[in-house]
């Protein structure tokens, strides 16, 4: 289970490396492994302007979204739905 981020958001840099890259590391060490799950915590933010509660099935423009802390959380949740098609990660 992935709880890991910064939570200074206002440090871009270091929130961008410990939300987006940090999963990715994560994901990228753990998906040849036999894991029976990999829980990554996601936000609210990286939904944009969509009222709750949010379907995981809506698409969201990440040029749209304001906040660093969004984009990252983003993409670790899209790149983390590419490991899982790709390697039923």
């Amino acid at each position: 289970m992935n709880f890991g981020g910064y939570v200074n958001h206002k440090e871009k840099i270091k929130t961008y490396k410990s939300h987006y890259i940090g999963c990715k590391n994560l994901a990228d060490f753990f998906k040849d492994k036999r894991l029976k799950s990999f829980i990554q915590i996601g936000s609210s933010v990286e939904y944009g302007d969509l009222k709750s509660p949010q379907s995981e099935k809506s698409k969201t423009d990440i040029k749209k979204l304001k906040s660093t802390y969004g984009k990252a959380k983003l993409m670790a949740t899209n790149y983390l739905l590419k490991l899982n098609k790709k390697y039923n990660f």
